[in-house]
């Protein structure tokens, strides 16, 4: 007599061939998965308290026979909801004091220096109109070398070798730089 072969174990990775789903009862907040043909599948549900929980589980054939695992998902900057585009993770930085004598459209075609104010520690440099290139070595940028920093994007510096960073226009850009300083 033929022996049927069982399902492999949960720790061995065969594809899931169905899709899995889970449903929680709004009474007890009990999360209550569906079938699933061999695999391991981990999802993202609304508990009964409108909490989202991160579930892994595995099945058989004949439903779930591996654990069922729970867990919060951070909260975003609201404290309430989930973190989502719309509502992104807290994220706190160090507390900075602007120093006077910002740098704004700085023209680029070729090598500038940062003009310091006495004081900043920081520099905060945002490329514009186009891609630009920095040194900080003390070396003055071309259109070729130095580190790219593209059209948009925002570097900070901080230290004090502030003078030394040298800012240029990428080759086959018109960029200019936007610079604050903090303390």
């Amino acid at each position: 007599m033929a022996k049927t072969p069982s399902p492999p174990p949960p720790s061995e990775s065969a594809p899931a061939t169905e899709s899995a789903s889970a449903s929680v009862d709004p009474l007890t907040g009990d999360l209550t998965p569906s079938p699933l043909a061999y695999g391991v599948v981990n999802m993202a549900i609304l508990d009964g308290g409108g909490v989202s929980r991160n579930v892994k589980m595995w099945s058989d054939n004949a439903g779930l026979t591996g654990n069922l695992t729970s867990m919060p998902v951070l909260a975003g900057v609201d404290g309430a909801n989930p973190a989502a585009p719309t509502n992104p993770l807290p994220v706190s930085g160090p507390s900075r004091t602007p120093v006077a004598g910002a740098q704004m459209a700085l023209a680029l075609a070729t090598a500038q220096t940062l003009t310091v104010p006495t004081g900043a520690t920081v520099a905060v440099v945002q490329a514009e109109n186009g891609d630009l290139r920095w040194r900080d070595d003390g070396t003055a940028a071309t259109g070729a070398a130095g580190m790219l920093l593209y059209a948009g994007a925002i570097r900070e510096f901080s230290g004090s070798g502030l003078g030394a960073i040298s800012l240029i226009q990428a080759t086959g850009n018109t960029s200019q730089a936007n610079v604050s300083y903090y303390k």
